[in-house]
């Protein structure tokens, strides 16, 4: 194990999909090394960082305060839209308990955050990752899950519109009004919905993609949702007991090949780039076979206590790159 950074850190980090960044990447990804993940420490002050896999760093960007210079509450799910005019981080703001939830964008360069003026509509997201909708024009938006109530602004035709019920459901939010809509029901695990949500290839299909995500009650599983029929399949049992993995992403690879060299782990593993997962319980790493769900550890300095999701970057692709090289 390498040694620890000093500061202590409950991180909630974003999801980014698979193949959309890897295509802005611009060049192969095969080393481990060449990858930076940014996320938000939700222990107060919270703080955007970033840590680099090559130093083992971890370092702050800044202190997330929105337009009314409040720190957002309760910031689980973050995810990153990579291009468009609406590039940029997002979060969501659980800041009334299971009934009520905000988008929240955040700047990379300083950590400013925009707090959207309306409530998405859906209680307790507790997954996102971004995506672009191919029936509304290649527009991005947010795939999210939550495990909270439903309230105004719902779609209307969602069952308990307004009532208040505890409904799980897998929706899009637009990112130009931070609103969300419904899109399919999660019925195999209503009770936890589905963590670390992260868009990634179909290990049976691999020009298909799936939405990859865990629930850890009572013990944890590796799930998958096809966005666009909201089929629900097991990967596989990753604990008997509870993990509390909460984090799960790709770290990712060009196509084609898309592999990237982790010493010690099964080269099969890691054909599509690395799905990570973080666990609260232990907080450390995991290195999960897409194909299975079975997982190795990881030893890196990254050992915070409770990590929402994971957001990756190539060195090209790492949005402060400009700045530390001179060219912002």
């Amino acid at each position: 194990m390498r040694a620890s950074p000093t500061m202590a850190t409950r991180i909630a980090l974003g999801t980014v999909a698979l193949l959309s960044l890897a295509g802005v990447a611009g060049g192969q990804v095969s080393d481990v090394d060449d990858i930076i993940v940014y996320g938000i420490n939700n222990d107060p002050p919270v703080e955007l960082v970033r840590y680099v896999f090559g130093s083992d760093l971890l370092t702050t960007v800044g202190v997330v305060r929105d337009q009314f210079g409040a720190i957002p509450p309760e910031m689980e799910a973050f995810t990153y839209i990579p291009e468009g005019p609406h590039k940029g981080y997002y979060a969501s703001s659980n800041y009334d308990a299971w009934t009520r939830s905000r988008l929240i964008k955040v700047n990379d360069f300083d950590a400013s955050a925009y707090r959207y003026p309306n409530d998405v509509g859906f209680g307790f997201i507790v997954g996102m990752t971004a995506y672009q909708d191919a029936d509304d024009g290649g527009k991005w938006k947010i795939y999210a899950t939550h495990r909270g109530k439903i309230r105004a602004p719902a779609d209307p035709s969602t069952p308990g519109f307004g009532s208040g019920l505890d409904l799980t459901n897998l929706i899009s939010i637009d990112p130009a009004t931070g609103i969300g809509t419904r899109l399919h029901p999660i019925i195999e695990a209503p009770a936890t919905a589905y963590q670390g949500l992260a868009l990634g290839p179909d290990m049976n299909d691999p020009s298909k993609m799936l939405l990859y995500g865990v629930t850890n009650i009572p013990k944890s599983m590796l799930r998958t949702i096809d966005p666009a029929t909201g089929a629900e399949g097991i990967v596989g049992q990753m604990s008997a007991s509870n993990l509390k993995l909460e984090a799960l992403e790709w770290a990712f690879g060009d196509h084609p090949p898309g592999t990237i060299t982790l010493p010690g782990i099964d080269p099969s593993w890691t054909t599509y780039g690395v799905l990570f997962a973080f666990s609260d319980k232990t907080d450390t790493f995991k290195v999960v076979n897409p194909a299975t769900g079975e997982w190795a550890p990881y030893a890196c300095a990254f050992d915070v206590t409770d990590a929402e999701g994971l957001a990756f970057f190539t060195w090209r692709t790492d949005p402060r790159y400009g700045i530390d090289n001179g060219f912002d």
